[in-house]
C-alpha cells in the first residue's frame, strides 16, 4: 500500500480544524498539531527546519545573513516596522544586536495607537513599501489578510522554525493559535499576552473585622469570588463612595467595554459560549446573553463613575493609589499596583476571574470560568515591502524565547508575558523582576482558559458595536434607568447592527471566516 503524502496545506487545515479538541494538550505544553495527528502523518508534517541554528534567534540571524551574503539583500537595509508608540521600546532594546550580527538595520516607526488599524490599510491601497512589518493587535489578523496587507508566514516558520507551540518556550496555548492563525494558515508572531485576570486587595480580604461584617450581611465567609454572584457581593460590600473607595475598577472606557462584556459572556454555557451560531446568527438574544448584559451593567454602582473615561495608565493607577478593591484586567495592572510608594505593594492577590456555575458534561454543575485575550500585540510581515524574508527573520528574533523575556521586563515595557519560558512553572527568573510569582502562576493557567477577541473580517466594526452599546448602556445607569430595560436595549442594538454588518459582507463568506475563527476559542475545563 502506498502511504499518502500530505500537503503543507492540507495539514494545516487538519491541525486547525483539531485543536480546539484538545483539552489537556495546553497543560502538558503539546503542539495541538502534533499531538491529535497520526505518527505517519506527523513525521510527514513536522517542521523542516532549513534554517540552522541552536536557538531561535539564533536561526533568525542566520536566516538574514544568508540572505545578505548571497547578495539578495543589500548590507545596511533598513526594516522600518511601524508600531504603537509604547512597544518602540522593544524594537530598540534589540536592535543594536540585530545590527551587529546580520548588517541590517530595525527601525521602529512609533505613532499613536489609534493609527495601527489604518496605517497598514492605506498601505494595502497605497503599495508603497515602506513598512517592512507591523506590530498590530491579533484581532486586526482578519482585516489584514482580506485586505492583502500582509504576507502568509507558513513557509518561513517550517524553514525557520520561530517555536510556536510547546514547552518548555513555545507559546501559551490555545493562545497561539487565536494570536497567529487565520483561515487556515500563520501571520503573525506574538510580542505581547493580554490575559486578563482579576486582582483583589488581598489585606482586605484578609482583614479579621471586614470578614466579621461580610458574613455578618451576606451569610457566607468573605473569600475570593468564584461566581459573578459573589463577584458581585464583594464589590458591592467594599463600595463606600464617602471613603473615596469603590469595590470595582474594570476598564470600563469606552474601547474596553466590549472585552468586560465578552469574559461574562463567555462563561454563561459550557464550555464556552460562542457569541455567534453556525450561521453567523448572534447568540446574544437569549437568556445567557441578556444575563450576561445584567452583570456588566450591575457593577455600575459600585465604581467611581469617573473611570468610564480613564486612560489606561489612569485605571491602573486609581487601584494602586488605594482607591479600589477589585480589578479584571491586562497583566501590566499588577506593574502598577506593585510599584514602590504605592498603597497597593505587597498587598494584591492574584485569581482566575470569576465565572458561572453551568450544566457541564452528562448533565453535572461545573464551575466554568473563562477569561478573555484583551488585546495583545503580534509581529506581521508586509506585503509590499522589497525584502519580506528579511522582515520575517527580525520578527523571529524580536519575539524569540531568547529576547522576549528581556523585553517584557524592561521599564514600562508594553509587552507582558506569552511564551511558556514566562508563564507558571517554566517562567525564566527574570521574568520575576517585573511580575510577582503569584501574578506568573494566575496568567499560566488563566491563558488556558481565555477566549479571543473577534478575529474575522470587519472585526473592528463588530467590536465597535458592543464597546459603544455597553459603554453607552453603563452611562444610561448612571443616569438612573432601569438595568433590565438597560440590557435589553444592549443586546437588542448588537445583535441588529452584527446582523447587518454580516448581510452586508456576504453572510456565506463570513460563515468561512466564522468557522475557522471559532476553533480557537477553548474548551477545557479549569477551575
Amino acid at each position: 500500500m502506498t502511504e499518502k503524502k500530505v500537503s503543507r496545506r492540507e495539514y494545516l487545515k487538519v491541525a486547525g480544524a483539531g485543536i480546539i479538541g484538545l483539552g489537556v494538550g495546553a497543560a502538558i505544553g503539546y503542539g495541538a498539531a502534533s499531538f491529535l495527528m497520526p505518527e505517519k502523518v506527523r513525521e510527514v508534517v513536522k517542521p523542516i527546519q532549513t534554517i540552522q541554528g541552536a536557538t531561535v534567534a539564533e536561526r533568525a540571524i542566520n536566516g538574514a545573513k544568508e540572505l545578505v551574503e548571497s547578495g539578495k539583500v543589500p548590507e545596511g537595509t533598513e526594516i522600518p516596522v511601524l508600531c504603537p508608540s509604547g512597544l518602540a521600546a522593544a524594537i530598540d532594546l534589540v536592535k543594536d544586536e540585530w545590527e551587529n550580527q546580520t548588517g541590517t538595520k530595525a527601525v521602529a516607526l512609533g505613532v499613536p495607537e489609534a493609527e495601527m488599524y489604518e496605517k497598514p490599510l492605506l498601505e494595502a491601497v497605497a503599495k508603497t513599501g515602506q513598512y517592512a512589518a507591523y506590530l498590530n493587535r491579533p484581532w486586526m489578523l482578519g482585516e489584514m489578510v482580506e485586505a492583502n496587507a500582509i504576507i502568509e508566514l507558513d513557509d518561513l516558520i517550517r524553514m525557520a522554525d520561530p517555536r510556536l507551540e510547546g514547552m518548555p518556550d513555545g507559546y501559551a496555548y490555545p493562545l497561539v493559535k487565536q494570536y497567529v492563525w487565520y483561515r487556515g494558515h500563520y501571520y503573525s508572531l506574538p510580542l505581547d499576552g493580554d490575559t486578563w485576570i482579576a486582582y483583589y486587595r488581598k489585606d482586605l480580604l484578609e482583614d479579621p473585622a471586614e470578614q466579621e461584617a461580610f458574613e455578618s450581611e451576606y451569610g457566607y465567609p468573605l473569600k475570593v469570588p468564584e461566581t459573578m454572584d459573589e463577584y458581585r457581593d464583594v464589590c458591592e460590600f467594599f463600595t463606600r463612595p464617602d471613603q473615596n473607595f469603590y469595590g470595582n475598577n474594570e476598564p470600563r472606557y469606552k474601547v474596553n467595554c466590549h472585552s468586560s462584556f465578552y469574559w461574562r459572556l463567555a462563561n454563561k454555557k459550557f464550555p464556552c459560549m460562542l457569541p455567534f451560531d453556525d450561521d453567523m446568527h448572534p447568540t446574544l438574544n437569549s437568556p445567557e446573553g441578556l444575563k450576561a448584559a445584567k452583570q456588566f451593567l450591575e457593577m455600575v454602582p459600585f465604581f467611581d463613575p469617573a473611570i468610564t473615561n480613564f486612560s489606561y495608565g489612569e485605571h491602573c493607577n486609581y487601584f494602586a493609589q488605594g482607591h479600589a478593591f477589585a480589578a479584571v484586567t491586562f497583566p501590566s495592572f499588577g506593574k502598577f499596583a506593585e510599584a514602590s510608594g504605592t498603597v497597593t505593594r505587597g498587598k494584591v492577590l492574584y485569581s482566575l476571574p470569576p465565572g458561572e456555575v453551568v450544566e457541564g458534561p452528562g448533565g453535572q454543575s461545573v464551575l466554568n470560568r473563562r477569561t478573555i485575550q484583551g488585546g495583545g500585540w503580534t509581529y506581521m510581515v508586509s506585503r509590499y515591502y522589497k525584502y519580506p524574508e528579511l522582515a520575517y527573520y527580525f520578527g523571529q528574533f524580536l519575539t524569540s524565547p531568547e529576547w522576549i523575556v528581556k523585553i517584557s521586563v524592561a521599564p514600562g515595557s508594553w509587552a507582558d508575558p506569552i511564551r511558556y519560558n514566562q508563564l507558571g512553572p517554566l517562567a525564566d527568573p527574570l521574568q520575576y523582576t517585573a511580575f510577582r510569582k503569584e501574578e506568573i502562576d494566575t496568567l499560566y493557567t488563566a491563558a488556558m482558559t481565555a477566549i479571543p477577541l473577534l478575529c474575522i473580517r470587519k472585526a473592528a466594526e463588530y467590536h465597535k458595536v458592543v464597546y459603544e452599546a455597553t459603554h453607552g448602556g453603563q452611562a444610561r445607569v448612571l443616569a438612573g434607568e432601569d438595568i433590565d430595560t438597560v440590557a435589553e436595549d444592549i443586546i437588542e442594538t448588537i445583535c441588529s447592527e452584527w446582523e447587518e454588518i454580516t448581510d452586508r459582507e456576504g453572510r456565506d463568506e463570513m460563515k468561512i471566516s466564522w468557522q475557522y475563527h471559532k476553533q480557537t476559542y477553548p474548551i477545557g475545563l479549569i477551575t
